[in-house]
């Protein structure tokens, strides 16, 4: 049974999901990280207040006139505020006798603040829950008082917690606030974004086999879907032409089967219409089994082709002599050529280069004498009488060359480009019978391009027709060696 597909979340809600959070992120560590440095900043400012404060008093102490009543009455009438904060003052001498105090320091603070001897800033929390910053630190002084002086400074920080938790509630209410904005510009920008694809999307869907002319327009299209279009267009290209093709040929393989089983009937039907001789019926099942054989030719011929689409199938491959595969061929071919008058042979340089070298390629056996066997009989076939088919090959730095020559009555300019094509013939008249099925050398193509070779033809009206296959080569041999060279 067929699964259903899983629901997938659409590409937009990707995009505007990911937009979203990436703001969302990037928008509370800004948030946090500028929470973080303005708490800092009044932290510090609250330390440098206390830190004036104490150099005053150190200012002061050093004074030995009137140092300790202008300390006094600084402590009691200026300095109980500093940036409308409370600062509250003590001082103790060496025997922990209170020398001057600010007004009003709550009972609790005032327990906690006699409690703080560190140098560096402290944090207490008063009675009425409230924190204070304060710190401590002993002074000679030249005041007349008896050794150094213990002095104690303390600042509340009402003020900048108040600050912070106003910002803290304007920023969180801030940030909703983008957020909201941040999710209706993404979706907007996202689905103007991809309004592109889904016109591209509409564009495709209205293709199919009547209209495999289209293509798609990459004029408007953004960069990122010019390529992804042109791929397409490219793949419509190749969809078209494997379209016009396989019409060609059902085409063509509707005329070639419809000749002889059209011959069939009618020998068949000629017979049923009276009795006739034993030898009549021969003639005719004679004559039956010729079409037959014929429609056998066009369908193994057919199968070879469909295989050879699957390579898995057909490169089974071995290394095999170029040299004994050729000339075994050319003697199977000599008595057909002697029956037509033509001479068949190798080309005097391969035979000069045989008494040196012997060349090995990787190939299937039957396929690579089925390629020659083909491109020989072709060129046998056409060739008049007294004429000649030269066959040779020598070998490159990385490939085999082989070709194979003729002086027949060559190939047109226009035909030149549709030989390789199924059922193709250079003469549409020419009886099927004498003049082959016109699949030979289609089969020859798919078995060089199958091993990744090249095949070429050149031929002029009049002075014959040369066909040449680029064989990528195996290790080649020695001529007394039996194993490979690495």
């Amino acid at each position: 049974m067929k699964q259903s597909a899983k629901p997938s979340w659409s590409l937009v809600r990707r995009l505007l999901l990911s937009f979203t959070g990436s703001f969302i992120v990037l928008a509370l560590i800004s948030n946090a990280s500028l929470y973080y440095f303005l708490n800092r900043g009044l932290e510090s400012e609250r330390s440098s207040i206390l830190q004036d404060r104490m150099d005053a008093i150190a200012t002061l102490l050093k004074s030995p006139a009137h140092g300790l009543e202008e300390l006094q009455r600084r402590i009691q009438t200026e300095w109980p505020v500093r940036g409308g904060e409370a600062i509250y003052v003590e001082i103790f001498d060496h025997h922990q006798k209170l020398v001057a105090i600010s007004p009003h320091i709550p009972d609790l603070l005032q327990q906690q603040l006699a409690q703080i001897t560190a140098i560096a800033p402290e944090h207490l929390e008063g009675a009425d829950g409230k924190i204070y910053l304060g710190r401590s630190q002993l002074y000679e002084n030249s005041v007349g008082l008896d050794g150094p002086l213990l002095v104690k400074v303390f600042i509340g920080q009402e003020q900048g917690r108040e600050f912070l938790a106003r910002f803290q509630g304007l920023m969180l209410f801030t940030l909703l606030i983008s957020i909201l904005i941040s999710f209706l510009l993404g979706f907007i920008i996202t689905v103007r974004g991809m309004s592109p694809l889904r016109a591209t999307a509409l564009a495709i869907g209205k293709i199919d086999s009547k209209n495999l002319h289209e293509r798609l327009d990459l004029k408007n299209l953004p960069v990122e879907l010019q390529t992804l279009t042109q791929a397409f267009n490219q793949t419509l290209d190749r969809l078209e032409d494997s379209f016009k093709k396989l019409d060609r040929f059902s085409s063509d393989i509707a005329h070639e089967l419809r000749t002889p089983v059209a011959s069939m009937m009618g020998e068949i039907e000629l017979a049923l219409t009276r009795p006739r001789a034993e030898e009549e019926y021969k003639e005719i099942l004679l004559s039956l089994f010729e079409e037959c054989s014929r429609i056998h030719a066009i369908t193994s011929s057919l199968l070879f082709l469909a295989r050879s689409e699957n390579k898995n199938d057909m490169l089974q491959a071995e290394l095999i002599s170029v040299s004994s595969e050729i000339m075994a061929l050319v003697d199977f071919f000599e008595p057909q050529a002697s029956e037509k008058g033509i001479h068949l042979g190798l080309d005097p340089g391969t035979l000069e280069m045989l008494k040196k070298e012997n060349i090995f390629v990787q190939a299937q056996v039957t396929l690579f004498q089925r390629m020659i066997a083909n491109l020989l009989a072709n060129a046998i076939q056409y060739t008049p009488q007294n004429g000649h088919v030269v066959i040779g090959f020598h070998s490159q730095a990385d490939a085999v060359e082989i070709w194979i020559k003729d002086d027949g009555p060559g190939i047109s300019t226009e035909d030149l480009p549709r030989i390789f094509d199924r059922f193709y013939r250079v003469d549409p008249s020419r009886n099927p019978h004498s003049g082959g099925l016109g699949l030979g050398l289609a089969i020859v193509k798919n078995i060089v391009e199958l091993y990744h070779g090249q095949i070429q033809v050149q031929s002029q009206l009049g002075q014959g027709t040369q066909f040449v296959i680029t064989w990528p080569i195996g290790n080649e041999i020695s001529p007394d060696s039996s194993k490979p060279k690495v």
